[in-house]
């Protein structure tokens, strides 16, 4: 039993292409049975490996108890140990986030500055195939797409799980085979989480009554994992097609046309936008506007990015904290600025001709400008209005953005020239009749 599993384990660390070649593990060692099993069968295979222990201090006595078992196993089998506390009170507090989440977001914030500090290559965790199961049930009862169902995966990114070909009879069989002891988390014997319901109650009465089902569940979820493969393998060449710029970590657009050719069109979208932290509502609300093409502009937020649906195409951009500063400055001769933008304020020539001055990237003010009490560039609010030339009124920003067809990304990186409140400049677009050059009068020459 016991060399039979260690070459079940080898031959899927093989197949998975983990901990090959003198690859140097972080194990995860709760001290129960799962965590206590990985640590022995890696160090029966060899790996070069140390241990990390987290005491969250959440079930008192048990939780010391824990830390008291690991130190002691790490001890005789001679393994470097690492022991953090975590207050996961003042993490609940600081982020809002439940129990579950806040020792997830410790735990692999911590995992992950180790393997960097001990110089290991991967991360290995002790979940098995009856924990893929479990989240294959979880993910189904909640509503998902075939990535929820395709279990646990063995790879994802630095971490590893190299007993995900095994269930749990099978480690439980390896540690009573070498004489291992291991600790027990009361919390797992309860039934008030949904997970532990599953586990205790629902699976068993499962197996009772289909005796083969834990072996045809393991083989759905791995063959669901196989079409999630090819699933992701044909999104990626039809993303190509609808979004050749598409990037996790920049702006891109959709080709709106190309899109609507797809069959599924929203589901394509929602593999492209999720990872960006839009959801499904979202998806089907954009291609509904993107569908009716009437010229209105649809914004659609996530943490960190906008979608904007426009014109017939799509367009995601970085939602970057707006510099709400103003930079206060003196309209002068010679003057070469670098900070927020690059301009440059010279004397005109006379005679003054306004056809040398596209409005865009080069302005003439009047010299009486430089008598304003306060000048000033900053970004464009609501509510901001300019005085066009030609017009006895003015027009809000938003207005003139709309006219030429801007994204809300790109209001929000314009800047404004504003004298003692009124605006004169939007910088890279057009001026205003704020301090038009009188005949005969000096006049300033503004250059971006």
């Amino acid at each position: 039993m016991n060399q039979s599993i260690i070459t079940q384990v080898r031959q899927f660390c093989a197949r998975q292409g983990i901990l090959q070649q003198e690859c140097k593990a972080l194990v995860t060692l709760s001290g129960g049975a799962d965590s206590v099993c990985l640590l022995r069968i890696l160090l029966q295979m060899g790996v070069p490996l140390v241990a990390a222990h987290c005491n969250f201090h959440l079930r008192g006595d048990e939780s010391n108890r824990d830390e008291r078992f690991v130190t002691n196993l790490c001890a005789r089998l001679g393994v470097e140990l690492h022991v953090k506390h975590f207050d996961v009170p003042a993490e609940m507090n600081r982020t809002g986030a439940s129990v579950e989440m806040a020792c997830r977001t410790l735990r692999y914030a911590w995992f992950e500055q180790l393997r960097h500090e001990l110089d290991c290559d991967v991360i290995a965790v002790a979940h098995h195939l009856d924990d893929s199961i479990e989240t294959f049930w979880l993910n189904a009862l909640r509503g998902t797409g075939i990535a929820g169902l395709s279990g646990i995966r063995a790879v994802n990114g630095h971490i590893v799980r190299p007993l995900l070909c095994l269930h749990r009879s099978d480690i439980l069989h390896y540690l009573q085979s070498i004489g291992q002891d291991y600790v027990t988390d009361s919390t797992n014997l309860q039934t008030d989480a949904l997970r532990n319901r599953l586990r205790n109650t629902i699976l068993p009465a499962v197996y009772h009554d289909f005796p083969t089902a834990r072996i045809t569940l393991a083989r759905t979820v791995e063959h669901t994992a196989q079409c999630y493969s090819l699933y992701v393998e044909a999104v990626g060449l039809m993303r190509e097609r609808v979004a050749p710029n598409y990037s996790l970590d920049d702006s891109f657009e959709i080709i709106g046309s190309q899109l609507l050719k797809v069959d599924n069109a929203v589901t394509l979208l929602f593999e492209m936008l999720q990872p960006l932290g839009f959801n499904y509502s979202n998806c089907q609300q954009a291609l509904e506007a993107l569908k009716s093409n009437d010229g209105a502009e649809r914004e659609f937020r996530s943490a960190q990015r906008i979608l904007t649906v426009k014109n017939g195409n799509m367009v995601v951009a970085l939602i970057e904290e707006q510099d709400t500063n103003e930079y206060e400055l003196k309209i002068a001769h010679g003057l070469k600025l670098n900070n927020p933008v690059a301009m440059t304020i010279e004397l005109g020539d006379q005679p003054f001709n306004p056809r040398k001055f596209n409005g865009k990237t080069s302005i003439a003010l009047d010299a009486s400008v430089a008598r304003c009490r306060r000048i000033v560039l900053r970004h464009w609010r609501q509510g901001d209005r300019i005085k066009p030339f030609g017009m006895s009124g003015s027009r809000l920003l938003s207005d003139v953005f709309s006219d030429l067809h801007l994204t809300t990304a790109a209001k929000r990186g314009v800047w404004l020239l504003e004298a003692d409140g009124r605006i004169l400049w939007i910088l890279g677009v057009r001026s205003s009749a704020h301090f038009a050059v009188k005949p005969g009068s000096p006049y300033f020459v503004l250059s971006i």
